[in-house]
């Protein structure tokens, strides 16, 4: 019979409806997605406003603190910063959180200001712990180094002690405090901190000066070992 398959020897069946009826299996509902909690955002708006210049005008903390924003690679529920840099004059207010190994003891949270001409260097540093929706100052756990520490083992060019040199008397005018440090964080990891003295004109000293580093291990900041 032309245009039956069938096996071999094998005669169709009269009268039954070879087609198969597939049967659709209903599609499952989506779930709601939990929105993500912007928690720096939300320790910046606990942050006293004392502690930022005045500078940090109501417009630049409104937008910062008031505009819904979209996370991406570029951004972070647990970084936010704003900054007011008209006329080359900086200032800079920077929040970091850190969620805690037990979830349940909330989020330590770094923060901290620069400010500066054409560039900027530390100004105030604090840190808290962040927990149903309120901020506790808790000590701050990194300290300014000795300004030794910078060049321990450094062979600096005769052509650059001079400059080693007037930059440790302005290090040690501020007496300790972490004000004119440089603070950066690691290219690969925000809970590493790289601590440099300011007032670095050469880039040949940049490149020379050992930053002393801290690290987040969970808990708190921790000064890494060389």
């Amino acid at each position: 019979m032309a245009g039956c398959k069938g096996n071999p020897g094998e005669a169709p069946v009269q009268g039954t409806d070879t087609t198969k009826t597939e049967v659709q299996t209903p599609e499952p509902e989506a779930q709601p997605v939990a929105e993500q909690i912007d928690y720096a955002q939300e320790v910046l708006k606990l942050i006293p406003r004392n502690l930022m210049s005045e500078r940090i005008t109501d417009s630049i903390y409104n937008e910062a603190t008031q505009t819904k924003r979209v996370f991406d690679e570029y951004t972070s529920p647990y970084y936010i910063s704003c900054m007011n840099g008209e006329g080359g004059i900086y200032n800079i207010v920077y929040v970091y959180c850190y969620p805690l190994l037990n979830e349940d003891d909330g989020i330590y949270v770094l923060y901290y200001t620069e400010a500066g001409v054409d560039g900027a260097v530390t100004d105030i540093m604090k840190t808290y712990i962040y927990k149903d929706g309120a901020l506790a100052e808790v000590e701050n756990p990194i300290k300014a180094p000795a300004f030794d520490e910078f060049f321990e083992g450094v062979d600096v060019p005769a052509d650059l002690k001079s400059a080693v040199k007037e930059m440790k008397r302005e290090y040690d005018r501020e007496k300790g405090s972490l004000r004119g440090i440089d603070l950066r964080h690691g290219q690969q990891d925000n809970a590493i901190l790289e601590l440099r003295p300011s007032y670095i004109a050469d880039d040949r000293l940049w490149d020379i000066a050992n930053p002393v580093c801290y690290e987040f291990n969970g808990t708190t900041f921790v000064k890494m070992q060389r």
